[in-house]
């Protein structure tokens, strides 16, 4: 059985471990400061399987939509298809639009994970999009957002300066 447990320090190792090594440094902010966040809106959880640490799953929650900021699965179990059962259960429980950011498919690994996202419902918006740093406030690296919707030109202008406003505080 698939769960969310909420982070405590107690999975501290694992999350920044798994955190650390699923995402490069400019797509991550500092692990002590993305769980020390203080909002409401923001939500990461350990995903644990049969009470075994299977991944993380670190996402905003606002009125509109839910943004997933970061998702991972423990190396170990890829490939397993507990991601996608996770994603599947995930998506089940909401009737919001649901978002999350993926690099520009310029190479297999990128384009593996657009796939597998596509895989669960999940459509790539090819709009203009640039992430922010988390230490620097610069846009530093174009990627796009995918989202259980195709959104149109407005509704991802829109989007797109929410995030930017809540989630990188530009």
């Amino acid at each position: 059985m698939i769960d969310l447990i909420k982070y405590t320090d107690e999975n501290k190792k694992f999350s920044k471990e798994l955190l650390e090594h699923s995402f490069p440094e400019d797509e991550r902010p500092d692990f002590d400061v993305l769980i020390s966040r203080n909002n409401p809106e923001y939500n990461f959880f350990i995903i644990t399987e049969n009470s075994e640490n299977r991944g993380i799953i670190g996402y905003w929650e606002f009125d509109n939509f839910i943004h997933i900021e970061h998702f991972a699965i423990d190396v170990k179990m890829r490939n397993s298809g507990l991601g996608g059962r996770f994603l599947n259960d995930f998506f089940a429980k909401t009737s919001k639009l649901i978002t999350l950011e993926v690099e520009v498919p310029d190479n297999e690994m990128s384009q593996r994970r657009i796939k597998f996202y596509e895989r669960y419902g999940l459509h790539l918006n090819e709009y203009y999009y640039m992430q922010p740093s988390y230490k620097t406030k610069e846009f530093v690296m174009q990627q796009y957002i995918m989202s259980n919707k195709k959104l149109t030109a407005e509704e991802f202008e829109k989007l797109k300066i929410m995030i930017y406003k809540n989630i990188y505080l530009i």
